[in-house]
């Protein structure tokens, strides 16, 4: 909307998109690394999965 506007440069709009994918692979790759901990919890405990 600001871009349409031409409050905000195309480059800034870019620089946001990517700050955005990056968080979102932030998130995935820690509920990932959640996953695995779990599992190596409850394999240490002797525990099924």
């Amino acid at each position: 909307m600001f871009y349409k506007l031409g409050f905000v440069e195309d480059t800034d709009v870019s620089q946001f998109k990517l700050t955005v994918m990056n968080l979102e692979n932030s998130l995935n790759t820690l509920d990932k690394q959640i996953n695995v901990a779990s599992r190596l919890l409850k394999f240490q405990m002797g525990m099924k999965n």
